[in-house]
């Protein structure tokens, strides 16, 4: 698979892009799988295909605030997207397998790749003798076998590290961070739909 960390300094020109790695991989099926890394520098709405705009977007307020709204050539729901926010764009080949023909299935073999990947990290946590969780004293002192290894679906990238001990180990990345930014997103933009 190929990986692409590109932001273009527009929206639209990004969502272009998205565009055309699609449309140039039907063309040239030897580029392979693409997985690109986009961001946004501030804050903008973007419909998918179908999404009507009366519906989903508080047009007033984001021409008062100056938050662009686009549409991207893909399905989807309407989103809103801020700085801080990674943005992936996957290009994968129908072909060579047939999960990914349909939207429940993609989604489930996506998760698996995804899955095998967070559990090389962990092998490799564990090989290194930095696999295990960190568990406050009175759980550790209750259950000690229970900070032996982590299972997380979606891991910090880094592993914390005490600077008294030099023990290493990795928590889940910390939901809190996406739920608050998400909130504030929704605030100053000001959409009327409900968003989770």
């Amino acid at each position: 698979m190929q990986r692409l960390d590109l932001t273009l300094p527009d929206l639209t020109d990004n969502l272009a892009t998205d565009e055309a790695l699609l449309m140039e991989r039907e063309e040239l099926p030897e580029l392979g799988e693409i997985l690109r890394f986009w961001e946004v520098p501030a804050y903008a709405v973007v419909l998918g295909s179908g999404g009507i705009v009366a519906d989903d977007v508080n047009i007033e307020s984001c021409n008062r605030d100056g938050v662009p709204i686009a549409r991207r050539s893909s399905g989807g729901g309407t989103v809103l997207l801020g700085r801080g926010c990674l943005l992936y764009s996957l290009v994968l080949d129908m072909e060579s397998n047939s999960a990914l023909a349909g939207i429940s299935t993609s989604y489930e073999f996506i998760i698996q790749r995804h899955l095998a990947i967070v559990e090389s990290i962990r092998r490799r946590d564990i090989e290194e003798c930095h696999g295990r969780v960190d568990l406050p004293n009175v759980l550790a002192c209750k259950y000690p076998n229970a900070n032996r290894e982590w299972r997380y679906l979606f891991p910090q990238e880094n592993r914390w590290r005490n600077p008294k001990t030099g023990e290493q180990g990795r928590h889940h990345m910390d939901e809190a961070l996406v739920q608050r930014a998400l909130a504030t997103a929704v605030r100053e933009t000001g959409l009327t739909i409900r968003v989770t």
